[in-house]
This record gives structure tokens, sequence and C-alpha cells, in this order.
């Protein structure tokens, strides 16, 4: 690996940390994540999570406080939030999203890094509409598929997390695929984990069966 591939490489773990850190944070700069429980849902070692931490702190990206605990800034929300709505274009610390997106969970999709399919947007209006009703639903209903779910806090907060960037996404004027398909994924992924629960959810069965729907067709 040369050292340009280097450089984007941190850039690409810098950026999935921050991303990863607002999700466990439940989309906001209230709530602080234990220091190394970013690292560790990301399979960073302890030196490069550190490293990472020291850099997004320098740059005010995120704050450590007393106790353990790091916590995303208002300016670090602004940023990455900007990076997922238009992740055709670089912000101040980061390359273009596109081409570090990091895709933890997918369903019946492959995203290639920098590929043709990595920027692909939303532009057909039924297929943008049937993402807008599901979106509106899952707002709708957060709370009652997190009871029905018995959703652990930390798990209720990853699924406001998706639900907040799939509802930026629609708000943008060129909604990324792959960003959607993502978010629905990781949604579809948390809500058959709690399985048990799931059976006896109607609402849980309904949101699955149009979300998977719904990628098969994106």
């Amino acid at each position: 690996m040369n050292l340009t591939d280097k450089i984007r490489e941190k850039k690409a773990q810098r950026f999935e940390y921050l991303q990863k850190l607002y999700e466990l944070a439940g989309g906001g700069t209230e709530n602080a994540v234990q220091l190394g429980l970013v690292g560790h849902k990301l399979g960073f070692s302890r030196q490069l999570s550190e490293e990472i931490e020291q850099y997004l702190m320098q740059e005010g990206l995120v704050v450590g406080w007393t106790f353990g605990n790091i916590t995303i800034t208002h300016l670090g929300l602004i940023e990455l939030e900007e990076a997922l709505t238009s992740p055709e274009k670089p912000t101040e610390h980061f390359p273009p999203a596109v081409n570090i997106i990091q895709v933890d969970q997918m369903v019946d999709s492959q995203i290639q890094q920098a590929s043709p399919s990595a920027t692909q947007v939303i532009s057909a209006a039924h297929a943008r509409g049937q993402v807008q009703e599901v979106v509106q639903t899952l707002v709708e209903s957060v709370d009652q598929l997190a009871l029905e779910l018995s959703l652990a806090q930390e798990e209720k907060s990853d699924l406001v997390a998706h639900i907040k960037t799939l509802e930026a996404q629609m708000q943008a004027s060129s909604p990324r695929t792959a960003i959607v398909k993502q978010c629905l994924g990781s949604i579809v992924t948390l809500i058959r984990g709690a399985s048990v629960a799931m059976a006896g959810s109607l609402l849980a069965q309904q949101l699955v069966e149009k979300i998977e729907a719904l990628l098969r067709m994106l």
C-alpha cells in the first residue's frame, strides 16, 4: 500500500468512527459513549481507536469527558450529516462519502468502493415514493416498534440514527441508493435480531416485508 492509499484508509477509518459514534449517541450531541466502545464495534485495535480519537478531538469533531466518555460535537454533527446528505461532495475533513461509506449490514446487495453503483441515486418517482412511505412509517412507529421488540436503549438509538439518516437522504435532491440501502438493511437486521419478539409483532413483520421488497427493487 503506497502513501496515498494509506492516507485514504486513515480518512475512511476516521469517517467510519465518527459515523458509528453518531449512531451510538442516537444522532445527537447530548449522549456520551464510553471510550473504546466505538472502536470495538468497528473491530479497530485499541491503538488505532486512540489515534482516531486524538485526531477527531484536535479537529473539534468530538470531545472527551471525564469518566472515559466521548461524544460528537455540534461541529462534528454538522460535518457528518453534510457528508451523508451530499455524499458526492467532500467536506473539510473527509473526501466524498461515496468513496468511504462503510456497509456493516446489507440485504441482497453488494457495493464496491468508488464503483458506479456507489454513486447511484434514487431517481424513479415510484421508488422514491415507496422509500418515503417506509421512512414515514418508521418515524411514526419507532417508539411502538422498540417497545414491541423489547429493544435495549443502544439498539433503539441505532434504530433512531438509521431513521434520521434515511430522513436526511429523502430530503436531499438526489438521495443516494447506497446509503438508503445500507440503512434499510441495517434496520431489517436489527428487527430480525429480536426474532422472538418479532414473531409477536405484526408491525415488525409488515415493516420487514416492505423493506425487503423495497431492497430488491432498489
